[in-house]
């Protein structure tokens, strides 16, 4: 008398001995002469089993899959039933993900994300920077400030220099106050008073000393 199979085996005609359904097929019930294919959505990692498991968060399970596949890069999903990769969701501007995400995650400040679809934030060029998380742009680093790559706040000249342009990305960049004028923030030269004086870069007027003057403002 021939001897049904086991649930999780299978015997093609002739048989000497079940085998158990390898990985992405099940035979739940006895006696099955071939396993069955998990359904798209679902996946199995081991052998001989009755039942295929819900494909996980981040990842997609095709017909028969043996393991669950991770969303690409860009892409996410906390879906536990997608069955290819076009389900998965891609990632809004200012947003990326890794591969097999289950959420977007927002760009830091110093860095962003101008298109869709991104696995990962780019940093602000020199000379530009952003204080805010999920930014698709960098902006420009204001006039009297520098910049340097992946900034996340601006930085000011510091007492003494001034920065002429906007964009600057070292405070090498910035210009030393020039004789007669003061610099004690980002902003431009300040003349000096009549009766006072100052040399290059300085961040403040002193006054005349005795036996010396000056009668005009500086421009």
């Amino acid at each position: 008398r021939c001897t049904p199979t086991d649930e999780g085996h299978f015997a093609p005609t002739g048989s000497t001995a079940q085998t158990q359904c390898s990985p992405g097929t099940v035979a739940p019930n006895a006696s099955m002469g071939a396993c069955v294919s998990c359904a798209a959505g679902k996946y199995l990692d081991e052998p001989g089993k009755l039942e295929c498991k819900p494909c996980e968060a981040g990842s997609f399970c095709p017909a028969g899959a043996a393991a669950a596949l991770p969303c690409e890069e860009g892409s996410h999903s906390r879906a536990t039933n997608l069955t290819s990769a076009a389900e998965c969701t891609p990632t809004a501007p200012g947003f990326y993900a890794p591969t097999g995400s289950t959420q977007p995650v927002a760009c830091s400040p110093g860095t962003v994300a101008p298109n869709a679809s991104m696995g990962q934030c780019k940093s602000c060029d020199p000379g530009k920077f952003m204080n805010q998380s999920g930014a698709t742009a960098c902006f420009a680093c204001e006039l009297g400030f520098f910049c340097g790559p992946g900034a996340s706040s601006q930085l000011p000249c510091s007492p003494g220099s001034f920065g002429n342009v906007t964009g600057l990305t070292t405070t090498e960049a910035c210009h030393a106050c020039p004789e007669g004028h003061y610099c004690d923030g980002p902003g431009v030269p300040v003349g000096c008073d009549a009766g006072s004086y100052a040399e290059l870069g300085s961040p403040s007027c002193s006054l005349c000393l005795p036996g010396t003057y000056s009668n005009a403002l500086s421009e």
